[in-house]
């Protein structure tokens, strides 16, 4: 609570874009989700996410294709390889849906 306060005076505008901030980063970003998945999973109860309320992320997914992800994104699928790409995107879409 006391993210971004001055002394003991909650700073309300820093709280707020900081959880909103870790909720885009970690929601929008496959190789995280699938590397920290009891996070996601607190983070959709912490935040009452459920069948009821889901959050819709806009996911950039450029593509499943290992060769292109090698050749321009080599470090987008870290800390898989490339050829593990096609994989980690069903598995992070999974853990998505599995947590709202």
């Amino acid at each position: 609570m006391l993210y971004g306060a001055k002394g003991i005076n909650i700073n309300e505008e820093a709280l707020l874009s900081l959880f909103e901030n870790i909720l885009r980063e970690v929601c929008s970003r496959f190789a995280f989700m699938l590397s920290a998945k009891n996070v996601i999973r607190e983070l959709a109860e912490l935040s009452g996410h459920g069948a009821d309320k889901p959050l819709f992320p806009q996911v950039g997914l450029e593509s499943s294709s290992p060769r292109i992800m090698r050749k321009y994104m080599p470090g987008k699928s870290r800390p898989w390889r490339p050829e593990e790409w096609p994989q980690v995107v069903k598995e992070a879409m999974s853990l998505m849906n599995e947590n709202y």
